[in-house]
């Protein structure tokens, strides 16, 4: 994912740096490997992470310290996840 820049002011920008992903695998019955979540650690404490809930329709689920929401696809929920995460960044932001 590219990293993200958001204007404060006409004369001020910051850059958010991007969640890196990491694959989660485990063995299925036929003795593959198969992903079953991501994990993207942040410097703002907890990991975020997107796990498979075979218990729901929305089977990727999104956690960060909680759960945040079900989605349909693996990208659908890094898409939120990423919207959070920067949400978090920019709510401690204050102008000078």
């Amino acid at each position: 994912m590219a990293i993200s820049k958001f204007r404060l002011s006409p004369t001020s920008e910051i850059w958010i740096k991007p969640l890196d992903w990491k694959e989660r695998y485990q063995i299925n019955t036929d003795q593959k490997e198969e992903v079953v979540g991501y994990v993207a650690t942040t410097g703002l404490g907890a990991p975020y992470r997107i796990e498979r809930d075979y218990f729901n329709t929305k089977e990727w689920q999104v956690t960060y310290g909680g759960v945040l929401g079900n989605f349909t696809t693996s990208d659908e929920a890094k898409s939120a996840a990423k919207a959070d995460y920067e949400g978090r960044v920019l709510g401690c932001l204050v102008q000078p």
